[in-house]
């Protein structure tokens, strides 16, 4: 697969071993979220060209690790989670997910209070207490928060008891997911000038959000295959009920009203719910209610396009997850020229057919350039 090299490391440090012969490769990234890999080793490892290179000793789920690299950069970094042996050919299926998916895997089990604390701080901290756990048994792919912004201006009250039992990276995510939140990432690359070839992988935090509104222009009539546009009004609400804190009477309630939607647009009232009991205070309740109803107040579009991959603007590397695009499109019922942001895609690569597939989904936004 031409510029295409899958190589396999060691979950507990940045090391890796070797690269592995494949044939098919599929994997994604997602913003603010964990991403997967999908990949089929080339041939019989059982052949002596490949035994060293494909063996049980470096293919340990939840131990090993895959980076994915295009044209000397690493577009792909996850952990093996899966091996599926297929017999007689004794090819190999090995599954990841991103390096996210650790913290899905870890406990806050100590209080963590936080009072007039930054966000970003919070969420640095979060980390890095599950990173140095049990005196440094949680480090894994060495992976760094040394250089994570911890500065927002958006300061916060958080409490993580340790009887709650909160997972990390959920703990994260519903920080991050807020009104005036911050998107987060794990960076993987190749350090200048390091012998042997070293990777970095990094902790990032981005306020107010993580990539650039740029000059890319996703085009069907240049550089677009296929587009697909659905609109979904199953998840409309204007009213939404939050469940908060305590017991009986003593429940933190709010209520939040989008009276556009029923005035304006001719909805009729249309209620949801949604229950956090970690959260007691009024006003954090009132702020996470007011920015899920902005999200569920409007209909759910959904647009997937596939790039063009050897395009120059829409070849893999030229675009990321957070990244702002104008698309444009004109073909009877989809007629579509605005800002869209890049929330995750999808890469397929196939050796026999020499064939790279690109998807991409994205959300509206209201941008300008």
């Amino acid at each position: 697969m031409e510029g295409y090299r899958v190589l396999i490391g060691n979950l507990q440090d940045a090391t890796w071993y070797e690269e592995i012969p494949v044939t098919r490769i599929n994997f994604s990234k997602v913003l603010n979220g964990t991403g997967k890999c999908d990949i089929s080793t080339s041939p019989n490892p059982e052949r002596s060209a490949f035994k060293d290179k494909i063996s049980s000793d470096l293919l340990k789920p939840g131990r090993s690790t895959i980076y994915i690299e295009k044209d000397g950069t690493i577009v792909g970094a996850y952990i093996l989670w899966e091996v599926f042996v297929i017999y007689p050919s004794n090819r190999l299926r090995l599954i990841g997910e991103g390096f996210w998916s650790y913290f899905r895997k870890r406990i806050i089990n100590e209080d963590a209070l936080y009072t007039n604390t930054d966000q970003l701080l919070i969420g640095k901290n979060l980390i890095n207490g599950a990173l140095t756990a049990m005196g440094q048994l949680g480090k894994i792919v060495g992976l760094s928060v040394t250089g994570t912004l911890i500065t927002s201006g958006i300061l916060v009250d958080r409490n993580y008891y340790g009887y709650q039992r909160r997972i990390v990276a959920e703990a994260v995510e519903d920080l991050a997911n807020k009104e005036d939140g911050f998107d987060f990432d794990i960076t993987s690359t190749w350090i200048a000038g390091s012998n042997p070839p070293t990777i970095a992988n990094e902790y990032q935090q981005y306020y107010p959000q993580k990539g650039t509104v740029g000059d890319i222009v996703f085009d069907l009539d240049a550089n677009l295959l296929r587009i697909s546009r659905q609109e979904k009004a199953q998840k409309v609400v204007n009213r939404m009920f939050m469940i908060g804190g305590g017991t009986a009477e003593d429940t933190v309630l709010t209520t939040s009203y989008n009276m556009g939607s029923m005035s304006a647009e001719n909805y009729p009232l249309l209620d949801h719910k949604l229950v956090k009991k970690d959260i007691t205070e009024v006003s954090t309740l009132v702020t996470y209610g007011m920015r899920e109803l902005a999200k569920r107040s409007q209909l759910y579009e959904i647009l997937t396009v596939e790039l063009d991959p050897q395009s120059v603007e829409t070849r893999l590397g030229t675009f990321t997850t957070g990244d702002i695009v104008r698309v444009k499109a004109d073909r009877g019922f989809i007629s579509i020229n605005k800002y869209y942001r890049i929330q995750t895609y999808d890469v397929w690569v196939n050796e026999s057919s020499n064939e790279e597939r690109i998807s991409v989904s994205l959300s509206t936004v209201e941008a300008t350039i």
